[in-house]
């Protein structure tokens, strides 16, 4: 029995006892990019549930290309991709059963290995060399040294890069940064030289990527730890940003456009979705007009009121503060000094407490206290050309007074223009 009909006849169970298994998905096989079982999943209590059956592998003498069978739990457990993911829990007896012999030992010793020989392991689905890093460095365990050599092997890196699917290998970066140790991950991937095989190139990129210094996107994926008022969806998205921070000022060519190199890897390296990827976008984006008010106009109404209406990340989480955290990363990780970076994180309190002051939190969210045709009776004036710079004027107005009215705004617009 596969795991999709195994999880309608649980469902069918659950639902005689007023419960159900929601969002039953079937994935089917995909053996060209290494997804050799058809399984399940489901959802119940809060959890997603996996449904597998259990196999063996068989090959002939003309192909590697593995043809699935029924197993075994202990042939089964010896295809896993790490020991600790081979432990069985048996239902009739109420025991744990470790077929490998080694799963619970490696769990005391906090220690990652695979069942078989990681060279045969990786060489069936390349993509477990990422799974062990996202485990190794989600529950802090060391790697075996075999590990480490396996993944380092040209033959298997080839095949992670052009025999994974890109969506399979963004899920797992993406659980890589909102895990625990995201930065251990990181240096993991880079200790294995897999960082130029997992971030995806395209053609008419303008620069050679074999030059960048990762050790900045590392470095950077420390500080968001010792700021937590951002929800987990904030976090996600700031991991990401600080990871990618070497590339965004990097541009590649599509249909005569050019886009951020951060797109690319976002949307076709990884297959993120586009809300994701546009946010972490903008959030790059914004980096440099936030440094420049910090450094120039940090106690300027204006200029911070328009720092804010660009950098609220609006239209997908409405959240400035994360712009402004992630342009703070960007300095500290750039700036060698310590008394520097002291003093640059002073003028990001600084910048945040006008923010505050000036009642400006809100401004990405403010529509004009006076729309255009209403301003433009106020001045008897016909729409033309200097009824945007108009527009503007009221904008900003309304930056230097946060709680002024309307009828305020008109005795000022007159003063000003009549």
């Amino acid at each position: 029995m596969l795991g999709h009909e195994f999880a309608l006849y649980v469902n069918k169970y659950l639902s005689e006892q007023n419960l159900s298994l929601e969002h039953v998905q079937k994935i089917e096989s995909n053996p060209e990019k290494s997804r050799h079982l058809e399984t399940a999943k489901g959802y119940i209590y809060g959890q997603w549930i996996d449904f597998i059956n259990l196999r063996t592998e068989t090959y002939c003498e003309e192909s590697r290309v593995p043809n699935m069978e029924f197993g075994t739990p202990e042939e089964d457990a010896f295809r896993r991709d790490i020991t600790i993911n081979a432990l069985f829990y048996n239902i009739q007896t109420n025991r744990l059963e470790d077929f490998t012999g080694k799963g619970i030992e490696d769990l005391k010793n906090k220690f990652i290995r695979t069942p078989l020989c990681p060279k045969i392991t990786f060489t069936e689905d390349p993509l477990r060399i990422l799974r062990t890093v996202r485990f190794a460095s989600r529950l802090n365990f060391k790697l075996s040294d075999d590990i480490a050599e396996a993944a380092r092997i040209p033959e298997i890196k080839q095949a992670l890069q052009h025999k994974v699917s890109r969506s399979r290998i963004g899920n797992e970066i993406d659980k890589m940064l909102t895990g625990a140790h995201p930065v251990l991950a990181i240096q993991f991937l880079n200790s294995f030289n897999l960082l130029d095989v997992i971030i995806d190139k395209p053609e008419t990129l303008d620069t050679n990527l074999d030059l960048f210094d990762y050790s900045e996107a590392v470095t950077s994926l420390e500080f968001p730890k010792k700021y937590y008022p951002f929800t987990d969806k904030f976090l996600r998205l700031l991991r990401f940003s600080a990871f990618l921070l070497p590339f965004r000022h990097y541009n590649y060519m599509e249909k005569r456009k050019s886009y951020s190199y951060c797109r690319y890897i976002m949307r076709t390296g990884f297959q993120l979705p586009n809300n994701d990827t546009n946010a972490v976008v903008i959030l790059q984006k914004n980096i440099d007009d936030i440094i420049k008010v910090i450094h120039t106009n940090i106690n300027d109404r204006i200029a911070i009121g328009d720092l804010i209406t660009n950098t609220g990340i609006l239209p997908v989480y409405d959240d400035w503060s994360v712009s402004l955290l992630l342009a703070l990363i960007t300095e500290l990780v750039t700036t060698p000094d310590y008394e520097k970076k002291e003093q640059i994180l002073e003028k990001y309190n600084q910048l945040a407490k006008n923010i505050d002051d000036f009642e400006l939190g809100d401004a990405w969210s403010w529509k004009t206290i006076l729309d255009g045709k209403h301003a433009l009776a106020v001045l008897n004036m016909k729409p033309g050309p200097k009824t945007r710079a108009i527009m503007t004027s009221i904008k900003h107005w309304q930056f230097l007074n946060p709680r002024g009215t309307a009828e305020e705004c008109e005795a000022w617009l007159k003063q000003t223009y009549l």
